[in-house]
């Protein structure tokens, strides 16, 4: 059984809290890793990867999260190549925002955290919807 949709959902329900506590950089973070998780999700049950092969994958040089994003960004241009582009992009900006929030010495604001929210909840729509 599969824990990486509960463990992505749980990362949505972290981040609301968080964003009452207005705790923003903590916010992107799990708003990045709720998209993540859907992806390995996604991977296992779509593309009938184990959770070996999975483990295995992540493990050869270009790390899990590189290797998440390039996966579902082929998997998506095979079934749309819209999708694949939106998707690579947003995941791009989020993917730079959850680095800022996590790595780096500068404020994150409520803007931020407002647009990582969005674009998790893009991210997570064309996953779910388009593999």
């Amino acid at each position: 059984m599969s824990f990486w949709r509960t463990k992505s959902e749980q990362n949505e329900a972290a981040a609301a809290i968080l964003s009452e506590k207005k705790l923003f950089a903590s916010t992107i973070h799990c708003y990045y890793y709720r998209c993540l998780q859907l992806m390995v999700h996604q991977l296992i049950i779509k593309k009938h990867f184990t959770e070996k092969e999975y483990e295995e994958k992540t493990t050869e040089g270009q790390g899990s999260h590189n290797f998440l994003i390039n996966e579902m960004y082929k998997a998506l241009l095979i079934k749309n190549k819209g999708k694949a582009i939106e998707f690579n992009s947003t995941i791009a900006g989020l993917k730079l925002r959850r680095t800022k929030a996590d790595y780096k010495n500068v404020e994150i604001t409520q803007q931020m955290s407002e647009t990582s929210e969005r674009d998790s909840i893009k991210i997570c729509g064309i996953v779910s919807t388009t593999i």
